[in-house]
């Protein structure tokens, strides 16, 4: 059984420099209902087989005011699906605001974005052209 993690801003900070993986942030806080009722659907998402792509961790907006600034964050629940550069940088893949009712649309939703992403990035050189 896969586990929905608990980040700070120094937890985020560092794994900033030093991972390369793509994660899903949840920006919450205690008294947000709708923040409350995604608590399941995470951690639906984080037994499926498909969310092994992505690692699904939750930041408590009220304890991490600072990095809920820096991301620009105006509603909660939000979702950010990151993508750290292990550099101290990430990139932002894709950003939702609001509960998110059909897990299996949101995780398809997450999963499209990543290969997006994943597309997007790759570079492809054709030997015969060079």
């Amino acid at each position: 059984m896969s586990s929905v993690q608990n980040l700070n801003h120094i937890d985020f900070t560092k794994l900033s420099q030093t991972t390369t993986d793509t994660y899903l942030l949840d920006f919450w806080a205690p008294w947000c209902g709708p923040c409350k009722m995604m608590a399941p659907v995470l951690e639906w998402m984080a037994d499926q087989a498909e969310s092994k792509r992505f690692t699904i961790a939750k930041i408590n907006t009220d304890e991490n005011q600072e990095l809920s600034s820096q991301m620009g964050i105006q509603g909660i629940p939000y979702f950010a699906l990151i993508q750290f550069d292990g550099k101290g940088s990430y990139n932002l893949i894709m950003d939702v605001v609001g509960s998110q009712t059909n897990k299996q649309a949101f995780l398809d939703k997450i999963n499209a974005a990543i290969d997006e992403h994943q597309n997007s990035t790759k570079t492809e050189i054709n030997f015969e052209q060079i």
